[in-house]
Formats: C-alpha cells, sequence, structure tokens
C-alpha cells in the first residue's frame, strides 16, 4: 500500500511519519473542524507494533 501511495520515493519508504497529520479541514494549518485526526506520530510506532502482534496470534477472535 506505501509503494502505491508514495510511489518510487525512496527517502520515505518502510519509515513512519515523523509530523502530526489530519483529514479535512479547510485550511491546512491546524486540525480545527477536520474529519479524522490519527494518533500522533510519536505513537505509531508502538501501534504498528501491537497490530502486528495481533496479526501474527494463532487465536483469532
Amino acid at each position: 500500500m506505501q509503494a502505491a501511495i508514495l510511489g518510487n520515493v525512496p527517502a520515505l519508504t518502510g519509515r513512519y511519519r515523523a509530523e502530526q497529520v489530519w483529514i479535512g479541514g479547510r485550511y491546512g494549518f491546524h486540525p480545527h473542524g477536520v474529519e479524522f485526526v490519527p494518533p500522533h506520530h510519536d505513537r505509531v510506532p508502538a501501534a504498528m507494533d501491537d497490530l502486528l502482534r495481533f496479526v501474527a496470534r494463532d487465536a483469532q477472535p
């Protein structure tokens, strides 16, 4: 999925984002009134580790 979104951008390949992002909003400079604010970039590595542990489990819910 990352390759489809970023294309051929070697500097970003395999890296998590390093800044806060959001979807929507009118001006793009602050998250006021946006549609979605994902977790802060500092929390992404732990969230991904948690997701990978969940997917690797033998017993799925």
